[in-house]
């Protein structure tokens, strides 16, 4: 337990500023709502109507209504998401790697405490924190984590471009919590949310598994 403190106290300044730009995102949503509202919604909507499918996709304007909150809302989500899912990962991927970057990985196993018990005190996210636990060289497995979250946040961006590639939502969770498919219906997808409770534990199994018997660099 006091090591998951001093995790939380190493980390808070991190999280102070990740929140701090979350919250001026929204605070920037609110007042670009209110001047869109103001200056008439509808021809608004018309000007990004014309614009082509692409451009639509990629700032996720596609089957929203720009002119009700909610849906205009859905937009500043779309980059909340993106923020804190780059934060989560590379956090749950630090939080193991640094141990060996920094060369402080020997100092902590002679301790008289278990690998699972530092593994799990570590424990935030799952993707980061699977990679950290796999890779051999902590200084690569940063870069790993940010590829394949900027790849699947690319392609969650070109299914909506091309329908026909809808069949590839399952590869990126970015589609799974879409506010877009949450907004029409008021619920989650039970399939995706099972889904992702899964593959959360599976990481989570694999992280132990390989971390518990790899040798460390240090």
């Amino acid at each position: 337990m006091n090591l998951y403190f001093k995790e939380l106290k190493t980390y808070r300044k991190s999280l102070f500023i990740w929140s701090f730009f979350i919250f001026l995102l929204i605070l920037m949503g609110m007042q670009d709502y209110a001047v869109i509202n103001s200056s008439g919604g509808s021809e608004y909507m018309k000007i990004m109507e014309s614009l082509p499918q692409g451009l639509q996709a990629i700032f996720g304007m596609t089957k929203l209504d720009l002119t009700k909150v909610v849906d205009y809302f859905a937009i500043v989500y779309l980059y909340l998401v993106l923020m804190v899912s780059i934060h989560g990962a590379m956090l749950g991927n630090n939080i193991i790697s640094k141990e060996e970057k920094d060369k402080t990985a020997e100092f902590l196993m002679v301790k008289p405490i278990s690998r699972y018990a530092i593994l799990t005190s570590k424990l935030f996210t799952t993707f980061g924190f699977v990679m950290a636990c796999i890779s051999k060289k902590a200084n690569k497995s940063g870069s790993i984590v940010m590829f394949t979250l900027l790849t699947t946040y690319f392609l969650s961006m070109i299914i909506d471009m091309k329908k026909e590639l809808s069949v590839l939502t399952i590869f990126t969770p970015f589609k799974y919590f879409d506010a877009k498919n949450i907004i029409p219906t008021s619920s989650l997808n039970i399939y995706y949310v099972v889904l992702t409770v899964i593959l959360s534990f599976i990481m989570i199994i694999i992280g132990y598994k390989y971390y518990a018997n790899r040798d460390l660099n240090i």
